[in-house]
């Protein structure tokens, strides 16, 4: 963490002086998309003279050890394994019949060895796909049912899930990082 947090001061040290040596003519805004948004907010921080800012995401406060960006592929998993939680207390849980981390633990290994069984999941990968779908709450509650039909070699429950986030995101135009 101490390496991560040298090198976003040392890179804004540099936009800071990027943009007081850069003549220009008009305002200038800072704009931080993602990670670029501590970038941005550490640069301002250092006092560099900017007419506005633009934050296009929401970044936790730097100082909250729990949810940092760098935690952030760890936060996800504590999600996701919430998700199979609170499906195995209740009757999602029944209508899957078995225990789910060992159902998705079983499904990782097998596809290993069975790539035909993510024939269907968008790049091949399942722990990215399931992340990705966590931005998706109606998306999300789905992910034990789309577990146990991979399982099972069937893709139901995955097309209908994906033709909904395709609905939910086609508003966001046609833009490179649109799918999520």
């Amino acid at each position: 963490v101490y390496a991560r947090q040298f090198s976003q001061t040392n890179a804004a040290h540099d936009l800071k002086g990027l943009i007081e040596r850069t003549p220009h003519q008009g305002k200038t805004y800072l704009y931080g998309t993602s990670y670029g948004t501590q970038l941005v907010l550490r640069t301002v921080a250092m006092g560099v003279k900017v007419d506005g800012v633009v934050l296009d995401s929401l970044v936790p406060l730097q100082d909250d050890a729990t949810a940092d960006l760098s935690r952030h592929s760890l936060v996800a998993d504590a999600v996701g394994r919430a998700i199979l939680a609170d499906c195995e207390r209740g009757p999602c849980g029944e209508r899957i019949g078995e225990p789910l981390e060992p159902l998705y633990r079983r499904l990782l290994a097998r596809a290993e060895n069975e790539p035909a069984l993510l024939a269907n999941v968008p790049g091949k990968n399942p722990k990215r796909f399931f992340g990705a779908l966590l931005d998706f709450p109606s998306a999300a509650s789905r992910i034990p049912e789309m577990v146990k039909e991979l399982d099972a070699g069937q893709d139901t429950v995955l097309k209908e899930v994906l033709a909904d986030v395709e609905r939910q995101t086609a508003s966001f135009g046609n833009f490179p990082q649109r799918p999520p």
